[in-house]
């Protein structure tokens, strides 16, 4: 009779555990703040330094989530570019990347989150510019060029109080170009860009 007792006390400890940290453990994780875009561009101005991003993830298992992310990157541009036909480039920038994937990392309920993720998705450059080749009358345009990207980084999301905390990250990003030619390589060049990140996480 005590062991069938003992027993009953046990298995209600470990059910209210389990309990417990399933409610400890948050379905979604909703992440904003700022960013900073590096690119290798052809021009010497590639660096963003205006930046936003957003992420929801959602999360499938104690490690593993699905992330939606999306972000804007803008630059003013005053550059001469010697490649091609001499040139000088005034005028903005704006890199978009809407990407999706997967993050592995710490559960939601632990005060310090570390985390990987790889994304993939798309990447759109817009420019609003006046080019002006050497020794010829200038052009205005407004172009934009949306490409193929894919990134991989990690980082570490930190619980401040309650539902709340803070995140830092960084990653590499990769947008395709399709030739030498292509416009946009005067500002993504090859298409190899650093991304950080810092923002607030809300888990619910």
């Amino acid at each position: 009779m005590k062991l069938t007792r003992t027993l009953s006390f046990v298995c209600c400890l470990v059910l209210a555990a389990t309990s417990a940290h399933a409610q400890d453990i948050a379905t979604f994780e909703l992440s904003g703040g700022y960013q900073l875009l590096r690119m290798d561009g052809g021009t010497s101005q590639s660096t963003f330094p205006r930046g936003w991003y957003a992420d929801l993830a959602w999360r499938l298992t104690d490690y593993t989530s699905l992330i939606l992310q999306g972000g804007g990157s803008a630059s003013s541009v005053d550059d001469h570019i010697s490649s091609g036909i001499p040139r000088t480039v005034l005028g903005d920038v704006l890199v978009r990347q809407f990407m999706a994937g997967a993050r592995y990392g710490a559960p939601s309920d632990k005060n310090v989150q570390p985390f990987v993720q790889l994304l993939i998705g798309g990447a759109n450059i817009w420019d609003d510019v006046t080019v002006v080749p050497d020794g010829a009358p200038f052009t205005q345009s407004d172009y934009w060029v949306t490409r193929f990207a894919a990134q991989v980084g990690g980082g570490v999301s930190l619980r401040l109080a309650g539902r709340l905390g803070v995140r830092v990250d960084a990653a590499y990003l990769k947008v395709l170009t399709d030739s030498k030619s292509d416009r946009i390589r005067d500002f993504v060049g090859s298409g190899n860009a650093v991304r950080a990140g810092a923002g607030l996480v809300l888990w619910f």
